[in-house]
């Protein structure tokens, strides 16, 4: 019974570890994403209250590849009520839900919701582009040799004060010290690599203190 438990304990520990720590663009969401109200929000207020002042599906994410610019090169389309297709760039609007995902922009880029609480994790996905190539030395003798695909970008968001935070050690203690039983489990737990450690427990603080998805908005505990 007792080896029953432990290997069911395990499980989860894997499981949630999975989640928030060695696969971070994995999506950590459950199904009251889906109550968010499909559509495009122009700003912040817009999606608190869950009411985006665009209410129609998003066609698609576009990519101009030829922009060699910073503005504009992300957009998304749309058709309105009389069918006229309408086109937005990113830093027209605030986010989207496409009824499957939701994206924020961010600089003028798309980043997906990953998870969803009082640190809420964002990713952006750049696609591949010759423009977009990081440059990165590949040997003492400081040559530079162009990689095939460019690495992703994180954002975190702290929707109470309604702003986005740089992470770092201090941040994410600062934070998950606000509940005190659950950042002494954090600062006591010695079996986890702690590059693991601050994502999975900020998993289990949203979790904890996850807000509430309703159609007249979102409720912020």
């Amino acid at each position: 019974m007792k080896k029953t438990i432990f290997s069911l304990s395990l499980l989860i520990l894997n499981i949630s570890i999975s989640c928030f720590g060695q696969f971070r663009d994995h999506k950590c969401l459950s199904d009251s994403l889906l109550s968010f109200k499909v559509g495009i929000y122009r700003n912040i207020e817009e999606f608190l209250n869950n009411k985006p002042s665009i209410p129609y599906m998003a066609e698609r994410l576009n990519y101009n590849k030829n922009y060699t610019g910073d503005r504009d090169r992300y957009y998304i389309s749309y058709y309105d009520i009389i069918g006229k297709k309408i086109t937005l760039s990113m830093y027209e609007i605030w986010g989207f839900f496409d009824g499957t995902s939701f994206f924020i922009s961010y600089s003028g880029k798309p980043f997906e919701l990953i998870d969803f609480g009082p640190i809420s994790y964002f990713i952006f996905h750049p696609p591949y582009s010759p423009s977009l190539k990081i440059e990165a030395v590949t040997n003492s003798g400081g040559e530079f040799q162009s990689p095939s695909t460019v690495l992703p970008e994180t954002l975190f968001y702290d929707f109470e004060n309604k702003t986005p935070f740089t992470t770092s050690k201090r941040t994410i203690e600062a934070k998950i010290s606000k509940d005190k039983e659950l950042y002494n489990e954090y600062k006591t737990n010695k079996q986890m690599k702690k590059r693991d450690l601050y994502w999975f427990y900020m998993g289990k603080y949203n979790i904890k203190h996850s807000f509430i998805i309703t159609s007249y908005g979102i409720k912020i505990p």
